[in-house]
């Protein structure tokens, strides 16, 4: 079954973004937007939109934030295993200054919000580390669902046992880092990729290596 913001592990995290910045040369490309006129409110610091959004790490770790402006709510969704941290923030529209609070204390994160473009913003740490974020659609921390990597790694298995008979593949599934919300799901022989299918994390399907269509879902565990 597909994996949702039901499982919930219950924290409050605290995030500092300090004065929002400009900077050159990144590349603003949104699958989505958000709502003009909200934008508008704030042109300075527009606030993050509601609705889900895939945020994407200089390392290439990608996980979900599910904005919700009216419970004060920037909730952490795994794209591993689908496990939810809510959370309730404060935003300063003048700084660009979220501050988000965790269940416990000493887990604090600065970040600066450097533009949002309303299907894409951009922030940084207070190491420097950029942090994109890609507008995915509307949705809330109990509603939106999607299929984790734990769960296609699982699909990926049964569907190609299915095809080739072979009980000896290993696994290896990831969300994309070009904020389509993608899964990559690569199946490796022998430490070879012999087969990779890039699917929806929403319906499961999509393609092959040759862009032939595939579906995971009927492999859905």
């Amino acid at each position: 079954m597909k994996s949702s913001a039901i499982k919930i592990t219950a924290v409050i995290l605290t995030i500092a973004v300090v004065a929002a910045a400009s900077i050159t040369g990144l590349a603003i490309a949104a699958a989505g937007g958000c709502n003009a006129a909200a934008m508008s409110e704030s042109p300075a610091h527009p606030e993050l939109c509601n609705g889900v959004w895939q945020a994407v790490y200089g390392d290439g770790s990608s996980v979900y934030y599910i904005v919700d402006e009216n419970e004060a709510a920037i909730d952490t969704l795994s794209a591993e295993n689908g496990m939810g941290l809510p959370s309730r923030y404060q935003y300063d529209p003048s700084t660009g200054i979220y501050k988000i609070q965790l269940a416990y204390e000493g887990n604090e994160v600065i970040w600066r919000l450097i533009e949002n473009s309303g299907g894409t913003a951009v922030l940084s740490d207070e190491n420097g580390e950029l942090l994109t974020m890609y507008y995915i659609g509307k949705g809330d921390l109990f509603s939106y669902e999607f299929y984790s990597c734990e769960e296609l790694r699982a699909m990926a298995k049964g569907f190609y046992e299915s095809r080739c008979g072979s009980m000896n593949a290993d696994y290896d599934a990831r969300l994309s880092t070009d904020g389509s919300n993608k899964m990559i799901v690569t199946v490796r022989e022998n430490g070879s990729a012999v087969e990779r299918y890039t699917v929806s994390a929403v319906t499961g399907a999509g393609t092959d290596l040759s862009g032939n269509s595939v579906d995971l879902s009927p492999f859905a565990p």
